[in-house]
């Protein structure tokens, strides 16, 4: 394992916190050491001149630039209907500077390989950890430990990350579908992923992955009528489990019978959508970030606390309503240019794809849907510049 791979899983791991584990949060101060990893992207992007040129990379610079532009157009609503000031809407919305990351990638001359190899060992730690605690409950606490509002241990609590083991995962099936040779190891490491996400109890992500390895694999490999049959049925079970929380919503919302734990997400969405920005320019460009040292923070902290919404519930809803339609652009063009390429990026595809159909678990606020998106478009890019170099 060469230094490169080493300096990347590092990152991968602080992005999320080192898996939230319990006992790594009483040592390290995350915020602090995120915030310097943060600024070292940006010091590093801008003073390593004699490396790769940013043009190569155009669809993750392409994201970089548009949700930059669009975090900057949304201060300015914070700051008119909301008055935050700049410096702490800043301040707030620091782990945005992670985009930076993609910039980084660049400069220091990251292979695929590479970055693929430091989300590998990310996942073999992930799914171990995961499978150890699943198999021995009673030593969850020491790894996972988070608390309900009476200050209870949650039961249902997972280590974060799980989005990262999606890389490996779709990269491996999908040299699967080509037929393409697949190591012991690898093999082992796609089943651990798939039995790790099942063990997560997580309807997002379990749900998504099921309706897109059968659908592609339905789609790519020549199989009998008993097999599709089968296959058939188990998508529309995912698919009808994914959709029916907002279908049953809808009917209690015209009975007005919404309780107070059930559809929270549903709730949230019919808020944000209807009452929350106070003028046109911010529902259409974002309100911004809030800051707790301003009325704005505390507003949002109370339909945190008495009504349960969170903007990071709703994914990239969620992203819309901080950031606005211009965050949007900059997450859907480049994913439209993967989804229009050829068979032989099928492992992006199934990357956005999942990211869009469980858009819940995809926040783009959050440090780890940064560098897990960006990665995907890095990736990519690479895949494209190494295409074009071979045919020259």
């Amino acid at each position: 394992m060469n230094f490169k791979i080493i300096f990347l899983s590092i990152i991968i791991f602080f992005s999320c916190d080192f898996l939230t584990l319990h006992f790594m949060k009483r040592f390290i101060s995350f915020d602090l050491v995120n915030s310097i990893i943060s600024i070292f992207f940006v010091f590093y992007a801008f003073f390593n001149i004699k490396s790769w040129k940013y043009k190569k990379f155009p669809n993750t610079l392409y994201f970089i630039i548009t949700f930059l532009l669009a975090f900057l157009v949304s201060s300015i609503t914070a700051y008119l209907d909301w008055g935050q000031n700049f410096s702490d809407t800043l301040i707030a919305s620091r782990s945005v500077f992670w985009i930076f990351f993609g910039l980084f990638l660049i400069k220091y001359k990251t292979t695929k390989l590479e970055l693929y190899k430091a989300f590998e060992y990310f996942s073999w730690v992930y799914v171990l950890l995961s499978i150890f605690i699943n198999i021995l409950p009673e030593y969850k606490h020491l790894f996972i430990y988070y608390e309900n509002s009476k200050g209870q241990l949650k039961e249902d609590g997972f280590l974060s990350g799980i989005q990262y083991t999606l890389i490996p995962l779709y990269f491996i099936y999908s040299s699967f579908l080509k037929n393409e040779k697949i190591t012991l190891r690898n093999y082992f490491l796609m089943i651990f992923i798939i039995i790790s996400i099942f063990l997560t109890y997580n309807r997002a992500t379990t749900y998504t992955m099921i309706i897109l390895i059968s659908v592609s694999y339905l789609y790519n490999k020549k199989i009998n009528l008993a097999a599709k049959t089968s296959i058939v049925l188990i998508t529309s079970y995912a698919f009808i489990s994914m959709i029916y929380p907002f279908i049953s919503a809808s009917i209690i919302e015209t009975q007005n019978q919404f309780s107070d734990t059930d559809y929270v997400r549903i709730r949230g969405i019919i808020y944000f959508f209807n009452d929350f920005s106070k003028s046109i320019f911010g529902f259409c460009f974002g309100n911004g970030f809030s800051s707790t040292k301003f009325a704005y923070g505390e507003f949002v902290n109370a339909l945190k606390v008495n009504d349960g919404i969170y903007t990071s519930d709703l994914g990239i809803y969620g992203t819309w309503v901080l950031y606005g339609f211009l965050s949007l652009l900059a997450i859907f063009k480049p994913a439209y240019t993967i989804l229009r390429s050829s068979s032989y990026f099928m492992k992006y595809k199934l990357l956005i794809l999942h990211t869009f159909i469980g858009f819940t678990m995809f926040y783009f606020f959050s440090k780890f849907t940064f560098v897990f998106y960006i990665s995907v478009l890095y990736c990519f890019d690479y895949d494209c510049l190494m295409s074009k170099q071979k045919n020259k």
